[in-house]
């Protein structure tokens, strides 16, 4: 599969990225125009890859689905956003022949509103592995169904899959290359991240609130930062930073992730269901020279004196907090003004 050197994207070979998340299952598929797929679905310690061909009867109901309008119109700022609860995300990434178009549902209210539109698509989602597909183990093919950057063949794990290929990005008028929302126009090429070097994602909650705090870091420096908060019965509030680390700070982060211990932690590390309002986890995604890592750290609470539930405290604290330290540090020290109308996507790396 040749990959395109065109600006107008008019050889951009993928379609379609879906991904939704409902409980301890984790399903996603990337679709590309010839009707090739990579599916991916994780559930507990178990993950399954598959990667085949579309019938011409399935790639038409895609073709279908992305071209209605309602759809192609619709944008991040109409779908209701929400910490409390966020039991049935599902995100929609769909290539618009000069960007893409950036959706997340966070739950299946917000999804309510758009039922007609959706329900096919989703519908379709569930039935993907039951179609004939090659089977490949974790270590052969799992990349997250981000599109590969410079290998366009899907099972090549080696590929630097994180950074997803060069391609038109959002307007910076609107948002970063890094943020996720949709645009009409598309920067230079020398605007888009050459690459993702971490992204740290924290949900936790506590009494009644909760919290999720972000973080994407590229190798070019840029950096994206969210703060979103919840109270039980009030809407999120959130704030969204983006700027660029300088290339000693850039180096400073590489070398805390070059840690041997960290390097060699198990893939995942199991977290036990944590009640609302008692806990939570920090997930770290940190790309290696042929993978991307993925570490899981549990949030206990602590106790005050009077027994009530205060955040925050780490399990192996001592391999998350001189990241988490050093990224606190190198944000703050840029004293950035929140993004204007900027909208929340978890710092999730874009196709």
């Amino acid at each position: 599969m040749a990959q395109s050197n065109g600006r107008d994207g008019s050889e951009y070979p993928f379609l379609l990225e879906l991904t939704r998340v409902y409980g301890r299952s984790n399903r996603c598929v990337l679709v590309s125009r010839d009707g090739a797929y990579h599916y991916e679905r994780d559930h507990g310690n178990k993950t399954q890859v598959l990667e085949g061909t579309l019938s011409s009867a399935d790639l038409s109901l895609i073709n279908r689905w992305t071209s209605d309008q309602a759809l192609a119109r619709l944008t991040q700022r109409e779908i209701p956003q929400q910490l409390i609860p966020i039991a049935d995300t599902f995100r929609v990434s769909i290539f618009r022949g000069d960007h893409w178009q950036y959706l997340f549902f966070p739950d299946e209210d917000s999804r309510k509103p758009f039922k007609q539109v959706l329900k096919p698509i989703l519908a379709w989602l569930d039935d993907v592995s039951k179609h004939p597909a090659k089977e490949l183990t974790e270590d052969e093919g799992k990349n997250h169904c981000v599109p590969p950057s410079d290998n366009l063949r899907f099972s090549a794990r080696g590929a630097p899959v994180v950074a997803g290929p060069k391609q038109p990005t959002q307007s910076s008028a609107v948002t970063s290359p890094v943020a996720g929302s949709v645009s009409s126009k598309a920067p230079s090429e020398s605007h888009a991240p050459s690459g993702i070097l971490l992204r740290v994602l924290t949900n936790y909650s506590f009494m009644r609130v909760a919290v999720r705090n972000c973080a994407s870091v590229y190798s070019s420096g840029l950096f994206h930062n969210e703060s979103s908060s919840q109270e039980v019965g009030r809407p999120m509030e959130s704030q969204i930073f983006e700027g660029s680390l300088a290339p000693s700070e850039v180096e400073a982060l590489r070398q805390q992730l070059e840690n041997p211990e960290l390097e060699n932690a198990p893939v995942k590390r199991a977290v036990s269901d944590i009640p609302f309002g008692r806990g939570g986890e920090t997930r770290l995604w940190i790309t290696r020279p042929d993978h991307v890592q993925d570490l899981t750290f549990a949030i206990l609470p602590n106790r005050s004196r009077g027994g009530e539930d205060l955040p925050a405290q780490y399990s192996d604290a001592r391999l998350l907090r001189p990241i988490l330290t050093l990224l606190k540090t190198d944000f703050e020290a840029k004293k950035l003004k929140p993004v204007s109308k900027g909208v929340p996507n978890g710092c999730a790396p874009q196709p």
